[in-house]
């Protein structure tokens, strides 16, 4: 039994449950990808152009001129082999494609195999999901990366960022940050949220200036997510006026003897030191007591 008739005679007998259980609404062309691939055919074979292609808006669909390698497309007979109506027959839906940039040649040329990005033949996806451009891509921060793929570059916008989409982003942002992370990187965060540009995080409540240190003890990795700058926590101690706990000991600072207890603490720890007490090299504050 030849290719041509054994797939004929399996489309006809209805066992192409992949096309039976497939969404064709959206187009007037049905096709059964796990039934080709059982039959050795390797997706170059109707695809071809692909493997030229350096425009994601390049039609790679299969023309009629390919089917005809197997079928006879001549048949009246056929037709409903891919077409969804034949009494009402046409071709593919059209949709402009958003990754105007994209290479086929480049991904073929790093030796990768169609289902690395669209699945296995099965459950093949036509437009792969971001996130699975990003298994193989970084984000680049600040968007710098869109227009690899993108020839909006950073004017691209996605479908939901709608009108007011910046005052309930936070909420999309908390329930899938994967989601944002295929195009913004954590810095992109920290850029917009520094300083005085949004409303204090909701875990900073009235009284947090107040308390807030044993939550930094206890978790300082989450401080660091908006507070990158070691020098933060200096910087608004020194501003206020606000000493560590044993500052306040009646021996820290002794005029006579040894100095007092301070002297102990650096010789055990004089990183803890150093993250308040650094004013450089060529002026050091333990110097102005000590001497140079």
């Amino acid at each position: 039994m030849t290719k041509l008739t054994t797939i004929t005679t399996a489309l006809l007998l209805g066992v192409t449950t992949t096309v039976l259980a497939a969404d064709y609404s959206k187009s007037g062309i049905m096709y059964d990808h796990a039934l080709h691939a059982e039959m050795g055919m390797e997706c170059v074979e109707c695809h071809e152009g692909a493997w030229e292609s350096n425009a994601g808006t390049d039609l790679l669909l299969p023309e009629k001129a390919s089917c005809a390698n197997c079928h006879d497309v001549e048949s009246m007979d056929n037709c409903g082999l891919c077409h969804v109506d034949v009494d009402d027959p046409w071709g593919y839906a059209e949709k402009a494609s958003a990754v105007d940039r994209f290479s086929h040649v480049a991904h073929v040329e790093s030796e990768m195999d169609c289902a690395s990005c669209h699945g296995p033949a099965e459950a093949i996806v036509a437009a792969p999901p971001k996130v699975d451009c990003r298994s193989c891509h970084t984000t680049a921060a600040d968007l710098q990366d869109c227009h690899v793929c993108h020839s909006q570059g950073e004017e691209y916008v996605p479908d939901d960022h709608i009108v007011g989409w910046e005052l309930w982003h936070g909420v999309e942002a908390g329930h899938d940050q994967q989601n944002c992370s295929n195009c913004h990187a954590q810095v992109d965060c920290q850029d917009c949220h520094s300083g005085d540009n949004v409303e204090r995080p909701r875990s900073h409540r009235l009284n947090f200036a107040f308390d807030h240190s044993w939550e930094a003890r206890g978790n300082q990795i989450e401080c660091a997510t908006c507070h990158m700058d070691p020098g933060f926590c200096a910087d608004c101690h020194r501003q206020y006026d606000v000493l560590p706990r044993n500052h306040s000991r009646a021996d820290w600072l002794l005029p006579t003897g040894d100095g007092g207890a301070h002297g102990t603490e650096a010789l055990l720890e004089m990183e803890g030191c150093i993250s308040c007490h650094d004013t450089g090299a060529s002026d050091p504050l333990c110097a102005d007591c000590h001497g140079r």
